[in-house]
């Protein structure tokens, strides 16, 4: 799997997750953890097998609130590593009774990678006897400076870099004037049939992109970038600065995360499709993108 395809995989990495482990290590080198730890948050909690932003449930509305009361928090750096002590007092915590009665534990640990050697053996052996119904998520950006000893006891997913470049998703001075206006006028008619809940009008836009031939992955690559914009922005993270995304960002008013996730996964896979994939026969790759949009989010309702 090339790097481009493994960024695209890890930034999906929690929507078909069955099983949350108990001990998580979030590893990424630019520090872009936020969307990471958000949705791994409102995972471990929801009330629901699966839960729309336009209906939250109590715990997830909550995380989002900064009001779950059974989630502790601590951030070590250079100045403030963790010591024995420290430990110490997350094992005492995660050790009282419940004050979100029936609902998970979690500590959120920062920077792991800075702790004493003491530190670091005392965590291990608590990562032995982790209570149930027990979640740590733990962040660094060196992972190589961690026990080996500490990783093999942990689900590792590496976080990709969060993009802010718009030549990040399109080579856009390159193509014609003419096709950036057919590109924007697209995501613009697919925004918009979904503002007004006219799912069956996307697939009246197939022809129109097929007429875009060789650019037609821009298309795709325009729309992911903005479907990721639109999850950072719903989730308060820092998103792109950049005017055009941001118009059609304030534009869509779809906030269902759940939906957008899977928008995000179906274009991976077709950009995929387009990039590794010969001879393929564009008329049925746009047929099953549009299809994929809506029935992939009504499978995942079942």
């Amino acid at each position: 799997m090339n790097e481009s395809n493994q960024e695209n995989q890890n930034f999906n990495f929690f929507l078909d997750l069955k099983f949350i482990p108990q001990v998580i290590l979030l590893s990424s080198k630019d520090n872009s953890f936020q969307f990471a730890i958000n949705s791994l948050l409102k995972k471990i909690v929801c009330q629901k097998e699966i839960c729309s932003d336009k209906q939250l449930c109590n715990n997830c509305q909550k995380i989002i609130n900064n009001s779950y009361l059974d989630l502790t928090k601590y951030q070590f750096n250079k100045t403030n590593s963790m010591k024995k002590q420290d430990v110490i007092s997350i094992i005492n915590k995660l050790s009282l009774q419940s004050l979100e009665t029936g609902n998970p534990k979690i500590c959120l640990l920062e920077g792991i990678e800075y702790n004493s050697l003491e530190a670091s053996n005392s965590f291990l052996k608590f990562l032995e006897t982790v209570p149930n119904n027990t979640f740590l998520i733990l962040t660094t950006t060196k992972i190589e400076k961690i026990l080996p000893t500490i990783i093999s006891r942990c689900q590792i997913f590496n976080i990709p870099k969060i993009k802010n470049n718009k030549s990040n998703f399109l080579n856009w001075e390159k193509i014609e004037k003419e096709q950036q206006e057919l590109i924007l006028n697209l995501v613009t008619s697919f925004i918009n049939y979904d503002n007004e809940g006219n799912f069956t009008e996307n697939f009246f836009l197939i022809k129109k992109i097929l007429s875009l031939k060789e650019n037609l992955i821009l298309f795709f690559q325009l729309l992911l970038t903005i479907t990721e914009d639109k999850i950072m922005k719903l989730n308060n993270i820092t998103s792109l600065n950049n005017q055009l995304i941001n118009d059609f960002t304030s534009s869509w008013n779809n906030q269902d995360q759940l939906f957008l996730k899977n928008l995000i996964k179906v274009l991976i896979e077709t950009i995929n499709k387009i990039n590794n994939v010969n001879n393929l026969n564009w008329n049925l790759l746009l047929n099953a993108f549009f299809i994929n949009i809506y029935q992939g989010l009504e499978n995942d309702k079942l």
